[in-house]
């Protein structure tokens, strides 16, 4: 297998695009980093398109699964020069593979809109061997950090909730920040990216799904009833969540602090609420 050693290799020209949002957008892929992550994403049922090595590391590709490993051809297998394979990657101190993965079927198509959102949850329903209108939905309503998004989302999967939506302004849910983040738990849990926050209220209230949204002034999240389906709603770091839900809120829930602490980190807002639900339904 020959190394790489020019910028303008067509793999590599293709792989540099999925940096950008609109890149993976276009591609209906993202750039995947280390044999566990990729790991995880192959064994989610994931494609994994090509695989990147950096020059004198052909032995990291012993860390794949047996399956991905024996499935690589040389034509899907690509030998970059050390400065090359740092350039493509996105972290300081880069391990040593990287791969371009597809996005999930379901995510097959433009984000946003009701048709994404519709096709997740009829993914998450079909997972969870339940009706749409008894799902546990995280909505990330324009969560600007990447790190926050990632732990929500992991938290989630965590917490036994079934699909996420990520609102139009909310961080890219398949940068690799994110990614690392959610620590694989983005390849399980089915996920509506891109939707405006009209049409994931229109959505939920057709759906007959409670929407619970999680704001400042709530009432306290210990005294709500949050045992079965519903839609969590984590707004904005600063500006909280969008008029339309609060509009359309079955219910307005908080977090109790005390002190003179005004907010919570949203993921952490999110993890409080979703195991407090847990707590409700297993009490």
């Amino acid at each position: 297998m020959k190394t790489v050693v020019s910028r303008d290799n067509a793999a590599l020209k293709a792989a540099r695009k999925l940096a950008s949002k609109s890149g993976r957008d276009k591609a209906g892929a993202f750039l995947l980093e280390g044999a566990k992550l990729i790991g995880e994403a192959y064994r989610a049922g994931l494609t994994v398109e090509r695989v990147f090595v950096k020059a004198g590391s052909t032995d990291a590709l012993k860390g794949l699964p047996a399956g991905l490993a024996d499935g690589i051809g040389e034509d899907h297998l690509t030998l970059l020069t050390e400065g090359l394979f740092d350039e493509l990657s996105s972290t300081v101190t880069p391990q040593p593979l990287l791969a371009v993965v597809r996005k999930p079927a379901r995510l097959d198509m433009p984000a946003g809109g009701a048709g994404a959102i519709a096709a997740a949850a009829g993914a998450a329903a079909n997972a969870a061997g339940k009706d749409v209108s008894a799902l546990s939905i995280l909505v990330l309503d324009r969560i600007a950090d990447p790190g926050n998004v990632g732990t929500a989302i992991r938290t989630a999967l965590a917490a036994g909730f079934d699909m996420a939506v990520s609102i139009r302004g909310t961080a890219d849910i398949w940068s690799d920040k994110v990614i690392r983040g959610a620590a694989g738990s983005l390849f399980l849990l089915p996920a509506a990216e891109g939707v405006s926050a009209e049409d994931c209220a229109g959505f939920v209230s057709g759906a007959g799904i409670p929407l619970v949204v999680c704001s400042a002034g709530g009432e306290s999240c210990y005294g709500m009833n949050l045992r079965g389906g519903l839609a969590l709603v984590i707004g904005n770091e600063s500006n909280g969540p969008a008029p339309v839900f609060i509009e359309k809120a079955d219910r307005v829930i908080g977090v109790p602090m005390a002190g003179t602490v005004e907010s919570l980190n949203a993921a952490v807002a999110a993890a409080v609420v979703m195991y407090e639900k847990v707590r409700q339904e297993q009490g």
